[in-house]
């Protein structure tokens, strides 16, 4: 995720955290192949810990917490893709903890998860006191784009969805132009 962000917003620098050192360590390698290595920088931490307070405080704070409740999951038996599809260390609450004190005043949250956890995710930010959510759907898939910002009463809103396939095959126009070239995601 934010490789990609890297590539689209050329004037950001993008800190990403990593549980799995494997992992960071292409993170590392593709920011260097792609000419970003000076604006990424990959940091192997587990969420289930505060994190370093060195990278102080963000304007942005995306996301992609594993999906999967342990005590619902099925886990692969690959360790790597369970890591990243099953919560294990740090479950839902503690990933959205992290993630908005992570956050300046005024920052945004945005984050990818299930449509089944919906109800779970803005009832945890409404007690974190960020209520400003807005939601945009992603059909046919059962996954959600969430945006949040800090607002003490909850404020629910769905925005238009965003369809990624053609039911043919291949994206859509507004999916490209996403992918492709870099249209900001409008909630």
């Amino acid at each position: 995720m934010g490789l990609c962000l890297a590539s689209r917003v050329r004037d950001c620098c993008v800190i990403g955290v990593e549980l799995q050192p494997d992992l960071a360590d292409l993170a590392r390698r593709n920011a260097e192949t792609n000419g970003m290595a000076d604006r990424v920088q990959i940091v192997v931490h587990d969420i289930a810990q505060s994190l370093p307070e060195v990278l102080g405080k963000f304007q942005c704070v995306a996301t992609n917490p594993p999906y999967l409740a342990a005590a619902a999951a099925d886990p692969s038996p690959d360790l790597s893709k369970a890591l990243a599809t099953v919560e294990s260390s740090a479950g839902l609450a503690r990933w959205l903890r992290v993630a908005t004190g992570a956050l300046e005043p005024g920052g945004t949250l945005t984050m990818i998860h299930r449509s089944d956890r919906l109800d779970e995710i803005t009832s945890h930010l409404g007690r974190l006191g960020w209520g400003d959510v807005a939601v945009k759907r992603l059909p046919p898939a059962s996954r959600v784009l969430v945006r949040a910002r800090e607002a003490s009463q909850l404020q629910l809103r769905d925005c238009p969805p965003l369809t990624l396939h053609k039911p043919e095959g291949g994206y859509t126009d507004d999916a490209e132009a996403v992918l492709r070239h870099a249209a900001p995601i409008v909630f």
